[in-house]
C-alpha cells in the first residue's frame, strides 16, 4: 500500500524532482512501468485503466485483478521515475499539520496522557485516531521497569485525564469532549 504523498520510484532512487526541463517520458511506457511496480507490489496483476495529463503529472487510473478491488488514481511525475499515491495541496496539509499539532498541545496543557503497549495494534489505531502528533502523549507501559505499575491501568490503551483514567480505544471527537481540546 502507498503512503498518502509517499513517493515510490520506477527506475531510480527517489530524489527531488526533476526540473520541467526534463522531457515527458511517452505515455505507453509509463502506463506499462506503473502496471508492471503496481503488479509486483501487490503479488498480482494490476492493469493501467486510463491515463490523463494532469497538470505536473500524469494521473493513472489503476485496478488489481481481484473483482473486488476498486479501480484507484495515482500520479506519475511527467519523466516517468515518480509515482504518488496522492498528491497534496502544501498549504491544506500545513493547516491540516499545525490543527493536528495544536490539539496535542491543548491536550498536554491539559495533563492528559495515553498509556500505551507499543506492540499492541489497539494502541497503533488509537495513535493513527489521533493524529501524527499523538506520540507525545503516550507513555508505554511494555518495558521493564514498567511506568505504569501501580497506577490502576488494567487495559491499554487508556487515557488519563486528570485524575480519572479512561480505558480502551476512544475516537477523536470522544478526547476532543474529555478535553476540551480541538
Amino acid at each position: 500500500m502507498l503512503v498518502a504523498g509517499a513517493c515510490l520510484p520506477l527506475l531510480t532512487a527517489c530524489a527531488p524532482q526533476p526540473d520541467s526541463s526534463v522531457a515527458p517520458r511517452p505515455v505507453d511506457q509509463v502506463a506499462r512501468s506503473v502496471e508492471e511496480l503496481l503488479s509486483l507490489s501487490a503479488g498480482a496483476p494490476v492493469r493501467v485503466l486510463r491515463v490523463q495529463h494532469a497538470g505536473h503529472s500524469y494521473r493513472l487510473t489503476v485496478q488489481g485483478s481481484a473483482a473486488s478491488e476498486q479501480p484507484r488514481d495515482v500520479h506519475v511525475s511527467l519523466d516517468g521515475q515518480y509515482l504518488f499515491d496522492a498528491p497534496q495541496e502544501i498549504a491544506a496539509r500545513r493547516e491540516q499539520l499545525l490543527g493536528d499539532k495544536r490539539f496535542v498541545d491543548c491536550m498536554l496543557a491539559h495533563g492528559a496522557r495515553l498509556f500505551v503497549d507499543g506492540a499492541s495494534p489497539g494502541t497503533r489505531q488509537q495513535l493513527a485516531v489521533l493524529g501524527p502528533f499523538a506520540s507525545r502523549l503516550a507513555i508505554d507501559c511494555s518495558p521493564a521497569g514498567n511506568p505504569c505499575a501501580g497506577q490502576g491501568i488494567k487495559e491499554l490503551p487508556t487515557f488519563a485525564i486528570g485524575d480519572k483514567l479512561h480505558p480502551g480505544q476512544h475516537t477523536r471527537g470522544w478526547v476532543e469532549a474529555a478535553t476540551g481540546c480541538k
